[in-house]
Formats: structure tokens, C-alpha cells, sequence
């Protein structure tokens, strides 16, 4: 080969050499231009884990909550319009951008590896405007380049659940990815690592579970930020959801089941989601400055009304309510069947009763006997679940029960003797709280406390609805025999869980009313006459009593966790 020869290929090398440095300049530059995530994917031209290029045009309602980079971020929303795919980008661009390290959290250490190997590993081979960044890229742990070279931002991806949530590592920004099926008491730790962070940022976000917990909790205290469609005829402005409910003078944007067609709630006309204008309204000035979204598939064009009207059909309501409206469930359910409790013993692969998981240590108390001879029906568990069913006759005996069980967290009924309760609060300082019941519709939260008297005031239909519910659903996990009698015996004369339930029924549920139903002892009526949904009983309940204020306990328990009170 001629010298000519190698100095024209030696040129070749270099000129392509200088090429793809000022490609990856320009990259650079792109990105010190862009002022936020969702500008970083668009002037990049960014494709997804399967290779399909970014779009916006059916998803600009996610284009907001990408560039949201608020400290305290909640998202409830449904399950398949991309969300945790723009918030993998989103991570990125907060550590190549500035250096934050970010911890992202998912339940389990499988969830983890899932996601990674079939979402975030392919983005980023796909994109190489990004993984150019990428200096370090193992299961758990990826570091990005910054763009002076100066630094590095640390993405760390954690199971709650499993080895992997051992916590080391210092970040900036927590993300809380299916945070209502995650495990609370270690997400609780990990907010320890972003305490020195001057930007400290939690975002939170998944498909809700019941009301007033998880992220439907954290949403309740923002600004519930709704997608608000202009519809082009009559200019009725609403968010839409899948039933007509009544908003602004008119109704809300909704699915016609007989037109099977998306209809403006003022007009009726049918509503195009992909033309009419449409930006992210706050319902409400957040205190707390949380910046909440509410997303649903009643938002995403692709999805038309006669396919959400069939799923409608074919999918269990909590189900629906969860994953396609993106709104916690409530069953509406009359009564608790005793099968419908012991289907919720957990039991490991070699069919033995598991061992409760969790770390705090709750009891729910119910008073009953005398003042000079009081007994306590007993339900005690975690914030995981229950695992034991007593009762327990004398206040020296519950004294010492609370001791040897080493128990964190009482709710007990303050009546019908408070002397009791007031003597239990001050033996156990911190620990114990006095429930009295009420129906205050007004109230956003389940319950709210007094600290001074230990009394916590809470919503008596609600709270009985969200232990129902969670029995049906299968969220409430009893670990415990199924054969204990204080579980499940139900022969006349047995005091046990089912048969106390079984005692209970929920009334007023049917549209009463004080003028056609004042006869019906078993109503009570609101101020304009309407019944009042109720728990009522037939028979002992002292049981199922136990198990509501253990619920209560479990739902302060989980608040502390999370440091939210």
C-alpha cells in the first residue's frame, strides 16, 4: 500500500472521527438548550423501548407532568398510556442535566428487573443521543455522564421488597413507581436519603387503591390538577369521565352508552378528544404545594367509547376503577360474607400459614363488660395485616398484652367508658387513640386527631366501607390459621371475626327518605331528609368492631410511615 494511500485512508479516519465528535457536540448542545424532559425527546427525535418513535399529539396530557419538576409531585393514574415510559426519560434528563442522583423505586426486586430489562435497557439502546451518557449500566445502578463532564448522576432502581432495599445511597429525587403496592415502611426510609439535598424532590404515582390511602391520600392534599376538554361547539369546558356527573352548570364530558361515543356534557354533541383544545386545570390551591394529576383512559383518543363500554362489561369493578378510570375503589357492598375474609389467609408454596411481614405492631380494641369488670375483643396485626384474634378480660390484662407484644399503635372504642380509655392513653403515652365515630360528610380526610385528648373523630360509614372492601378485593391479608376459632367459628353461642361480620349490614344505601321511610327504625336521615349510609348490626359485633379500629390503626401507622403526620 502507497504512503498517498495511507494518509488518504488516515484522513478518512479523522474526518469521521471529527464527525462524530461534533454529532455528539450537537447532541450536547441540544440538551443545554432544552428546558425540559419533555423538549430533551422532542428535538431528539426519542423512540421507546420498542423502537416507536416518542408522540405527543394523543399524549399531551402526559407533556405537563413531564416538565413538571415540582419538589412534591402525585399522580393517580390508570395503567397503559406510557406513564412510567416518560418518566424513565424524565430521570435521565434530571441526572445528565444536573447531576441529581435519583432513587426509583418499583414493589418488588422482580418488578425491578423486569423493568429494566424490558423497558429502560431498550430505551436507551435504542436512543443513543442518550446512552452516549451512560457510563455505568448494571441491574440496579446506572450513572450518566453530566454534560460538562464534571460529574455524574446516579440512577439507583429499588424493589421494596427483597435484598434490594437495603438503603446506602444519598439522592436527590425519590420516585415512587406503583406506590400504593409498594412497601410503605421502607419507602418511609428512603425518604431519609434525599433530607440533604437542596432540591429533595418526592414523586409519587400509580394506579390507586382505596380512598384516602396511598396516593389518592398524597392527590387529596394537592392541587388536583384535572385535563379539561373545550368542546368546539357549544365552547362547555369539563373533564370527561366514563358516567355523566354533574360539573359547572352542566354535566361532564362522558361516555353515551347508546351512541357508544364521547358527548359533550352540555351539548351532547360527540366530543373529538384529539381536536378539541384542552390544558391541565387545578381544582385547588395545595396547601401542602404538591403538584397533583389525575389521568384516566377516558383521556387517551386510541381507546374509543365502544371499547371502554365492553371492558366495562367484562372487568371486576375494582379492577376498573383501578387500572382504567385511575380512581381508588369503594364496593358499595351491604354486607362482608365470612368467605370473603378467610379467602385472605396467606399462606407460602408449602401451603403453611406465612409469617406477618410487616414491622409495626397494631391492635384495634373493642370495650365492652362493665366499668369495674370491662372485657376488650381484640384484633392485632401490622400495618401488613392481622395475625391475631382475642379477648382479653380486665384492664391489667390489656396493660400487659400491650407490653408483651410490644405494640406501636392502639385504636380503641371511647365508649362506653372513657375513664378507661383516657387511663390507657396515659399508661401508654403516644401510642393509644380514642376513637369516636361520626358522619361528616365534609371532612376530605377519613379522620382528623386531636393530639392533646388522644381522640381521633372518623367517618364511622366510610371506614367500615374501606375494611369491606378490602376483604373483597383481597388487599386485606389475615395471617393466621384459617381453622382458629376466634377466625372463623360460626356455631351458635362462638364468638369469632366472621360471625361478628356477619352481623353487620349497611342500610340507607337505597335513596330514603324521612318522607316515605320514617317508620324504618334502622335510618337515620341528614338534614333534608335523606337516609345516611350506615353500618348497622343484628347481633354481637364486638369483633368486627375490633377490626375497624385495627384498620384505623393500620392507616395512622402507615401516615407515620410516610411522614405524613
Amino acid at each position: 500500500m502507497s504512503l498517498a494511500t495511507l494518509l488518504n485512508s488516515a484522513d478518512k479516519r479523522v474526518i469521521q472521527a471529527l464527525k462524530i465528535a461534533a454529532e455528539n457536540q450537537k447532541r450536547k448542545d441540544t440538551l443545554r438548550n432544552v428546558n425540559s424532559a419533555y423538549e430533551w425527546i422532542d428535538q431528539n427525535g426519542f423512540t421507546n423501548e420498542n423502537g416507536v418513535s416518542m408522540e405527543f399529539d394523543d399524549r399531551s396530557f402526559l407533556i405537563e407532568p413531564l416538565c413538571d419538576e415540582s419538589k412534591l409531585l402525585s399522580v393517580l393514574k390508570c395503567s397503559q398510556v406510557g406513564f412510567s415510559t416518560i418518566s424513565i426519560f424524565k430521570s435521565a434528563y434530571m441526572a445528565i442535566k444536573y447531576g441529581y442522583n435519583v432513587i426509583y423505586t418499583l414493589p418488588t426486586d422482580s418488578d425491578v428487573e423486569e423493568f429494566n430489562k424490558a423497558k429502560t435497557n431498550r430505551i436507551y439502546d435504542n436512543n443513543p443521543s442518550m446512552k452516549q451518557f451512560l457510563t455505568e449500566d448494571s441491574l440496579h445502578t446506572k450513572a450518566f455522564r453530566t454534560l460538562d463532564g464534571g460529574n455524574v448522576g446516579f440512577i439507583f432502581s429499588k424493589g421494596t421488597y427483597g435484598r434490594s432495599a437495603s438503603i446506602m445511597q444519598t439522592a436527590d429525587i425519590l420516585i415512587k413507581d406503583e406506590f400504593d403496592r409498594s412497601n410503605q415502611n421502607v419507602l418511609n426510609a428512603y425518604k431519609s436519603r434525599i433530607t440533604a439535598s437542596s432540591y429533595g424532590a418526592e414523586w409519587e404515582f400509580s394506579n390507586p387503591t382505596f380512598p384516602s390511602f396511598g396516593v389518592d391520600y398524597t392527590y387529596q392534599l394537592s392541587d388536583q390538577k384535572h385535563y379539561i376538554y373545550w368542546c368546539p361547539k357549544c365552547n362547555h369546558a369539563s373533564y370527561i369521565t366514563f358516567e355523566a356527573e354533574g360539573f359547572d352548570g352542566g354535566n361532564t364530558h362522558h361516555v353515551c352508552k347508546d351512541r357508544k361515543e364521547f358527548v359533550c356534557g352540555a351539548c351532547e354533541s360527540i366530543l373529538d378528544r384529539r381536536t378539541a383544545e384542552k390544558e391541565w386545570v387545578s381544582k385547588y390551591p395545595s396547601k401542602h404545594g404538591i403538584s397533583g394529576y389525575w389521568i384516566s383512559q377516558m383521556m387517551a383518543p386510541w381507546i374509543s367509547a365502544e371499547k371502554l363500554l365492553r371492558e366495562h362489561q367484562l372487568t371486576l369493578p375494582d379492577v376498573w376503577a383501578n387500572f382504567f378510570l385511575g380512581l381508588p375503589y369503594a364496593s358499595n357492598s351491604n354486607s362482608l360474607d365470612p368467605s370473603n375474609i378467610v379467602k385472605n389467609v396467606q399462606y407460602d408454596d408449602n401451603g403453611y400459614v406465612m409469617k406477618n411481614p410487616g414491622k409495626y405492631r397494631v391492635l384495634g380494641a373493642d370495650v365492652g363488660g362493665t366499668i369495674d369488670n370491662p372485657h376488650f375483643h381484640c384484633v392485632k396485626g401490622t400495618e401488613d395485616g392481622i395475625d391475631h384474634i382475642i379477648k382479653i378480660q380486665g384492664e391489667d390484662a390489656l396493660h400487659n398484652y400491650l407490653k408483651m407484644n410490644n405494640i406501636s399503635m392502639v385504636v380503641i372504642d371511647n365508649a362506653p367508658y372513657p375513664e378507661i380509655t383516657a387511663r390507657l392513653t396515659r399508661a401508654f403515652p403516644g401510642k393509644v387513640w380514642r376513637c369516636v365515630f361520626d358522619y361528616n360528610d365534609k371532612r376530605k380526610e377519613l379522620y382528623d386527631t386531636d393530639y392533646k385528648t388522644r381522640i381521633v373523630n372518623v367517618h364511622r360509614t366510610r371506614l367500615f366501607d374501606r375494611v369491606v372492601d378490602g376483604y373483597i378485593t383481597g388487599e386485606r391479608k389475615i395471617y393466621m390459621d384459617n381453622m382458629e376459632s376466634t377466625l372463623s367459628a360460626m356455631q351458635n353461642g362462638s364468638e369469632s371475626l366472621c360471625r361478628h361480620w356477619k352481623a353487620q349490614r349497611k342500610v340507607g344505601t337505597s335513596g330514603e327518605t324521612k318522607a316515605q321511610n320514617s317508620d324504618n327504625k334502622d335510618l337515620k336521615f341528614d338534614r333534608i331528609g335523606d337516609a345516611i349510609p350506615q353500618w348497622i348490626n343484628d347481633g354481637p359485633d364486638h369483633y368486627s368492631l375490633a377490626d375497624v379500629y385495627n384498620q384505623l390503626a393500620q392507616v395512622i401507622i402507615k401516615k407515620h410511615m410516610e411522614g405524613v403526620i
